[in-house]
C-alpha cells in the first residue's frame, strides 16, 4: 500500500511512487546486514527496542509528509527499522521463554505470518472505507505495539535476571 499512500498523500506520480518503494527494501537488507553485525556487540533486545524506536519515530513523518523527498526519507528509515523486527523479536521470545523456545519460536512465526496475511486485507478495507492516509494509521500502531513489547520484554529479562540490574 505505500506507493498509493505515495501517490495520494505525498503527492509522487503513479510510476515514481511503484519505483519509490525500492527504498525501503534496499534499507531493509541494509539494516539486516547492519543488524547482524550489531547483535555480536550488543544485546538483541536492546537492538529490538532500537529498532522499534526507528519505526515509531520515522512513522509520523512519513505518514505526515505532504513532500516526496521527506516521504521518501521516511521511507527508508522505516525499511532500515523493520528489516531487524522479526529475527529480534524471535531472539527475545525464544531467550525470555528458554524453558519452551520451540513453542515461543512458533507463536512468534506464527504472528509474522498472520500479521503478513491479514494486515494488508485490513489496511486495503479501512482504505476503502475512511481513505488511505487514515487506513495507514494502523500500521503506526504496530509499529507503537512493536515497542510496547520489546519494551516489556526488556522489563521481564531484566527483572527475572538478578544482580544485572
Amino acid at each position: 500500500w505505500s506507493p498509493v499512500f505515495l501517490e495520494q498523500v505525498a503527492g509522487i506520480d503513479r510510476v515514481t511512487a511503484s519505483g519509490a518503494l525500492t527504498l525501503f527494501y534496499m534499507a531493509a537488507i541494509f539494516g539486516r546486514l547492519a543488524g547482524s553485525r550489531l547483535t555480536r556487540r550488543l544485546r538483541p533486545d536492546v537492538l529490538l527496542a532500537g529498532a522499534g524506536v526507528l519505526v515509531v519515530a520515522a512513522f509520523p513523518v512519513f505518514w505526515l509528509a505532504r513532500t516526496p523527498g521527506l516521504a521518501l526519507g521516511a521511507l527508508f528509515v522505516l525499511g532500515l527499522g523493520v528489516a531487524n523486527l522479526f529475527p529480534l523479536s524471535l531472539s527475545a521470545a525464544t531467550t525470555l521463554g528458554a524453558a519452551v523456545a520451540n513453542k515461543a519460536s512458533a507463536r512468534v512465526s506464527l504472528a509474522g505470518g498472520l500479521a503478513i496475511l491479514i494486515a494488508p486485507q485490513v489496511l486495503g478495507s479501512l482504505a476503502d472505507q475512511i481513505g488511505i492516509q487514515s487506513a495507514f494509521l494502523l500500521a503506526g500502531l504496530m509499529g507503537a505495539g512493536v515497542l510496547t513489547l520489546s519494551a516489556f520484554a526488556v522489563w521481564v529479562q531484566r527483572r527475572s535476571a538478578p544482580g544485572q540490574n
